[in-house]
């Protein structure tokens, strides 16, 4: 049995720990989540030894279930902020917003 790899995010190559204004998107097409920071940087997630931009977390989620996964993720990072619900460019599209 294997355990399942620690996700954590990376910026240019280094560690990265979400701020505030940064925005995590659910795409319940392809069951994927990007995050685009404030600072416009290219955001990859570490899934084991691989870089990904985009994490598969489960296609068709409720914005409700989405949000559930962002919080988690917050946590495992131990990063405190409450998250906002702002509206997307696409209705397919769930974006929340980090404030810290």
């Amino acid at each position: 049995m294997s355990a399942t790899p620690q996700v954590t995010l990376v910026v240019s190559g280094q560690p990265y720990l979400p701020r505030d204004g940064d925005r995590f998107i659910y795409d319940s097409r392809n069951g994927t989540l990007f995050v685009h920071n404030a600072e416009d940087d290219d955001v990859y997630f570490r899934v084991g030894d691989h870089l990904v931009s985009r994490h598969a977390v489960g296609q068709n989620l409720s914005k409700q279930a989405a949000r559930e996964v962002v919080d988690g993720l917050l946590k495992a990072w131990t990063v405190a902020g409450a998250l906002s619900e702002v509206e997307g460019s696409f209705p397919s599209l769930f974006t929340f917003l980090l404030t810290v």
